[in-house]
């Protein structure tokens, strides 16, 4: 008996073949003009995902999202909203935006400031002057990044220097991890008792805006006989998140599909 192996290196670049790509690069589809030929004695037939590269840009702030704008009121005169640019934050880098925009709106610098407390995951803001609170009840709120609840922080102005804790913990880590899918397999890894073609996860390894190297020790071999005696001439490939999401990508990913089967 013969082990035969057929590697197949898919990427969502569209210079390298790529069609159909979404705007998020979350999704495509390949052409393979030399139909690739499972014979129909084929035995064993398995798929895995033996390397993947994914780009850990995946935006936690966009108007796609919905929670790009922060609103601070001033003494009930005006209400200053910053329009946060789509993007992959951490509290420090959402704290200079907010900065730079209400300096740009004539806003003294730092203003406010936000802190981090570790222990609690909960974020802190300081307000440095009297006559300020937050509201998080306007439209596209970052509040749920931020770790506050649908309401204005406090609930009166301040009168002097004064600090708040969000009420909820922030969540800056929206993905807590990557499933790969292709329609090459049926069923495939099984999520919470659910099929959804998917062939490997992959988690955060690296800092925001690196490139994550995925390369198991024991790929996961799916089983697949249902590819014996067929041609493959297109497959489609897309990534979600843990909860079934589609991420926003900024540069593309790829999968090395390894299909395996004997004689």
């Amino acid at each position: 008996m013969t082990t035969f192996e057929i590697p197949l290196l898919v990427s969502s670049n569209e210079l390298s073949g790529a069609f159909n790509v979404n705007t998020a690069k979350s999704r495509w589809d390949v052409d393979f003009p030399q139909e690739i030929k499972i014979p129909k004695n084929a035995r064993n037939v398995t798929v895995e995902c033996s390397s993947a590269t994914i780009w850990y840009t995946s935006y936690n702030i966009s108007s796609a999202l919905g929670n790009n704008k922060f609103y601070l009121d001033v003494s009930g005169d005006a209400i200053y909203t910053v329009t946060i640019n789509d993007g992959l934050y951490d509290l420090s880098a959402l704290a200079h935006a907010i900065n730079v925009s209400l300096v740009n709106q004539g806003l003294s610098s730092s203003i406010i400031t936000f802190t981090g407390d570790t222990s609690s995951q909960k974020v802190v803001i300081n307000f440095t002057v009297a006559g300020l609170r937050v509201d998080f009840t306007s439209p596209n709120s970052c509040r749920l990044i931020m770790g506050f609840s649908n309401a204005v922080f406090p609930a009166s102005y301040t009168t002097s220097k004064f600090s708040i804790y969000g009420d909820i913990v922030a969540s800056f880590n929206t993905v807590d991890y990557y499933i790969l899918h292709t329609d090459l397999v049926i069923g495939g890894i099984s999520i919470n008792g659910k099929s959804t073609s998917a062939v490997a996860r992959v988690l955060i390894t690296n800092p925001p805006g690196s490139q994550i190297e995925f390369e198991p020790n024991n790929a996961i071999k799916i089983p697949s006989q249902h590819l014996a005696g067929t041609n493959i001439s297109r497959l489609h490939c897309w990534i979600t998140s843990q909860d079934g999401a589609e991420p926003q990508f900024t540069d593309n990913s790829s999968m090395l599909l390894v299909i395996k089967y004997t004689i």
